[in-house]
């Protein structure tokens, strides 16, 4: 989303507080400020960013964020079982398909790079003061699941289907790290 009368962009990143930020934005800024896209693949917007445009980004522990789209979408064991098996398989690529969009490597959306600056989904209350937010943070699609991610954990497929994010767990310790150093 890009909130012009701050010059600022933020990726919108599935499962990483997006609808939480969103939310926030909405109560911050007037609505002429805000241009909403949605989850789009960094590739794809960094073009239609303003060059002067400061840019942000989420990241989230990839077992967390994978748990968190499986709950989303699955109500019983068995769908996880099956959502699980399909990623194995692979996703259509159907670049507007809920599903897909959701469990793409979140690397997908968020580039490390000089004008990206990356938080980590810990630190999603420290990113939103710092943009200027006073107010207690109202957390948004924080639903009540059936299964714990624990089952999920515990699945046959989900270390198998994890490997898939290999490059997400060196972007999440990457961001981290460097978190850590700027808080030392």
């Amino acid at each position: 989303m890009y909130i012009s009368s701050i010059d600022t962009y933020i990726i919108e990143n599935p499962k990483c507080a997006s609808r939480t930020i969103a939310h926030t934005v909405n109560d911050m800024f007037e609505e002429k400020d805000i241009s909403l896209e949605g989850h789009i693949f960094f590739d794809e917007i960094i073009e239609k960013i303003p060059v002067s445009a400061k840019i942000y980004g989420i990241v989230r522990n990839p077992v967390d964020r994978l748990i968190s789209g499986v709950r989303y979408w699955c109500d019983t064991i068995e769908k996880v079982d099956h959502h699980l098996e399909q990623l194995i398989k692979g996703l259509v690529k159907n670049k507007r398909s809920a599903p897909y969009m959701l469990y793409e490597p979140q690397s997908t959306y968020v580039k490390e790079q000089p004008r990206v600056e990356i938080y980590t989904f810990e630190d999603i209350n420290k990113f939103l003061k710092e943009l200027g937010w006073r107010k207690e943070i109202k957390k948004f699609n924080q639903g009540h699941y059936e299964i714990s991610k624990e089952e999920i954990k515990n699945r046959a497929l989900f270390d198998k289907v994890l490997s898939r994010y290999s490059f997400d767990f060196n972007l999440y310790d990457r961001v981290m790290n460097m978190r850590s150093l700027q808080n030392a």
